[in-house]
C-alpha cells in the first residue's frame, strides 16, 4: 500500500524534517532503520491510560435506557414521607405499594421518572416526588480488532469511549486510532476518531453503551512519519491530510 501526499515544502525542507510513509504492515515488521525509536503518536496514552483504575459509582444521564438490576431511589415528601428503592426485576418491572406494577425496562431514565411521578401524583396529593438512579447494572461489551487484550468486558454505564478501549489496552501498534467503530445490532456503525481529543483534548461525543455493544478497533491504513525539527516527532495516523503541511501540523509544527 502506497500513501501520497502533495509536495508543499521544498526539498531542503522535506530533508531537515525526515519524513517517511508507511503502512501498518510496514509498521509491525520493524521497516525503517534507524527509526526504532520514533513512537506512534497515541500509544503513550492508553499505556498510562490502562493503569488508572475505571470508574465504578458516577451519575448516569436521563438517556441511560433502564434494565434489570437498575435500582431506581424514590422519595416522597409533604403529607406524605416515603422512600422506596426500587430494583427493576428480569421483566423490568417495579412495584410500588399502593401505586402498583410499572414496566419501566426499556425507558430512559428521563421517560421512567415522568411515569412514575405521573403515577404517585395522580394517587396523592399534597407531596413532591424526587426520582434518581441508584446502583445500575453491569453490562458485557466486546472489544476486539487490534487492541492488546481483545475480549468480553463488563463495564458499567457510566464509561466512555476511552474507559471502555483502556480495559483492552488500547489499541496496538497496529490499531487505529481514527477509525475505531462502535457496531450495534440495527444500527448503522458510529466512527470515532480519538485525534480530536489527543491533539486538542476535544473529547468523543458522548456515548450510551449498551449490552452486546461491539468496540471494533480496525487496522490503521495510511501512517506516516515525521523526525528531525517538528515539536513532536512521531508516527501519524492519516485520514483527510492531503498535503505536507498538514502532516506537519499534527507534529505541531
Amino acid at each position: 500500500m502506497e500513501s501520497r501526499l502533495e509536495i508543499g515544502l521544498t526539498p531542503k525542507k522535506i530533508a531537515l524534517l525526515g519524513i517517511f510513509f508507511l503502512t501498518s504492515l510496514l509498521l509491525s515488521a520493524g521497516i525503517f532503520p534507524g527509526q526504532e525509536n520514533l513512537e506512534q503518536f497515541g500509544q503513550r496514552f492508553f499505556a498510562e491510560y490502562a493503569r488508572v483504575p475505571r470508574p465504578t459509582e458516577m451519575p448516569v444521564t436521563d438517556r441511560y435506557v433502564l434494565g434489570p438490576s437498575d435500582t431506581l431511589v424514590v422519595h416522597i415528601w409533604g403529607l406524605v414521607e416515603e422512600t422506596h428503592e426500587l430494583v427493576l426485576d428480569n421483566d423490568g418491572g417495579v412495584f410500588i405499594p399502593r401505586v402498583g406494577r410499572l414496566l419501566l425496562g426499556g425507558k430512559s431514565l428521563a421517560e421512567a421518572r415522568a411515569l412514575v411521578e405521573e403515577r404517585l401524583y395522580a394517587k396523592y396529593k399534597g407531596i413532591k416526588v424526587s426520582v434518581t438512579a441508584g446502583k445500575v447494572r453491569t453490562m458485557p461489551v466486546y472489544i476486539l480488532g487490534e487492541v492488546r487484550k481483545p475480549g468480553t468486558y463488563e463495564i458499567s454505564p457510566q464509561f466512555d469511549i476511552l474507559d471502555v478501549l483502556a480495559l483492552a489496552g488500547g489499541p496496538n501498534e497496529r490499531g487505529s486510532l481514527r477509525s475505531i467503530k462502535l457496531v450495534r445490532k440495527q444500527e448503522s456503525d458510529r466512527i470515532i476518531d480519538l485525534y480530536p481529543f489527543l491533539l486538542e483534548g476535544k473529547k468523543p461525543g458522548e456515548l450510551e453503551f449498551r449490552q452486546g455493544d461491539t468496540i471494533f478497533v480496525p487496522l490503521a491504513e495510511r501512517l506516516a512519519g515525521v523526525a528531525g525539527a517538528v515539536r513532536r516527532p512521531g508516527i501519524y495516523e492519516l485520514k483527510d491530510e492531503k498535503n505536507l503541511s498538514q502532516l506537519i501540523a499534527l507534529a505541531g509544527g
